[in-house]
C-alpha cells in the first residue's frame, strides 16, 4: 500500500495460500514509476510468524524486470516477526546491482519429533486453550482460549513438530472451572511414538502446568504447579482412567 495508508495496491488476506505449505511463490506486482514511498506489511494470523517449529520461511521484495536477471532487492525478511512486520520502501529508486546478490549458507539440518495433542472439550470449548513453550520461555505453540470456539464436546488432535528438549505444556481454561464434571468428562493428552508423555483430566480451576522432553529416549516430568487464582495460576487433580477417543483430526 500508499505509505500514508490511503490505497492499497495489492492484498492477499488470511488464507490466500492455504494449500501452498512448504512452496516458494513468486509474484509480480507492478507500482507507479514516480519513486513514491510504499508500505509492505506481512501478517501471521497465528501470531507466530512463518518460522520456527513449523518452518524456516522468509520473504523478499526485488525492483526490475526479472528477479533472476537484472532486479535489486529491496528488503529481506526472515519469518521470526510474530503477528505482523512493515517495511517501507521507494520504488524507481534502487540502481541495478554491481556485484553478486550475497548468498546465504544451508542451516543445518535439526531433528524434529511428531507430538501428538489431543484435547477432548467439555460443553464449552470456547474457554478452553493451551500452549507449548520451551523451558526458558520461549512460546512455541499457542492455541488461546477462544480457539476452539464451536467444538463442543468433540475431541480434536493436532500434531506438533518439536526439536530435541525439556518442554512445558499449560492447559486453559477461561472461566476457571476446568473442563469436566457437570459440563461434560474433558482430558487432554499428549503422545510421542505411541507413548503417553501426559494425560490428565480436565479438572483445575483456571490453569494447570507441566513440563516434559522429547528426545532419545523421551521422557516425562510431572513437576506441576497449582492454584486457584486466574489467570496464571494452577490448579489440578489427577485421574488414572483414560476414555474411549473418537477424534477430529487437525493437522498442523
Amino acid at each position: 500500500g500508499s505509505n500514508d495508508g490511503r490505497t492499497n495496491f495489492v492484498s492477499r488476506p488470511d488464507g490466500y495460500y492455504a494449500e501452498m505449505q512448504s512452496q516458494k511463490i513468486i509474484e509480480t506486482v507492478y507500482l507507479p514509476d514516480d519513486g513514491g514511498k510504499y508500505q509492505f506489511k506481512i501478517v501471521d494470523f497465528m501470531g507466530d510468524g512463518t518460522c520456527c517449529w513449523a518452518g524456516n520461511g522468509w520473504y523478499s521484495l526485488y525492483e526490475g524486470r526479472d528477479i533472476e536477471d537484472e532486479s535489486s532487492q529491496l528488503f529481506y525478511g526472515q519469518g521470526d516477526f510474530g503477528r505482523d512486520r512493515v517495511h517501507i520502501f521507494q520504488a524507481g529508486s534502487t540502481p541495478a546491482p554491481t556485484t553478486s546478490p550475497p548468498t546465504h549458507s544451508p542451516q543445518p539440518t535439526v531433528t524434529k519429533y511428531a507430538v501428538e495433542v489431543t484435547i477432548k472439550f467439555d460443553n464449552y470449548s470456547s474457554q478452553t486453550g493451551w500452549y507449548i513453550a520451551s523451558v526458558d520461555g520461549n512460546l512455541i505453540v499457542d492455541r488461546p482460549p477462544g480457539y476452539y470456539s464451536g467444538n463442543d464436546t468433540l475431541t480434536v488432535v493436532e500434531n506438533i513438530s518439536l526439536e530435541p528438549g525439556e518442554y512445558q505444556f499449560s492447559v486453559l481454561d477461561a472461566n476457571g472451572d476446568g473442563f469436566c464434571c457437570q459440563q461434560g468428562i474433558g482430558y487432554y493428552l499428549l503422545d510421542f511414538n505411541g507413548d503417553t508423555l501426559l494425560y490428565e483430566q480436565g479438572r483445575f480451576e483456571f490453569s494447570r502446568n507441566e513440563t516434559f522432553s522429547i528426545g532419545d529416549p523421551p521422557r516425562t516430568s510431572n513437576a506441576m504447579a497449582s492454584s486457584k487464582s486466574a489467570p496464571f495460576l494452577r490448579g489440578s487433580i489427577p485421574s488414572s482412567d483414560e476414555p474411549n477417543r473418537k477424534r477430529k483430526h487437525v493437522d498442523k
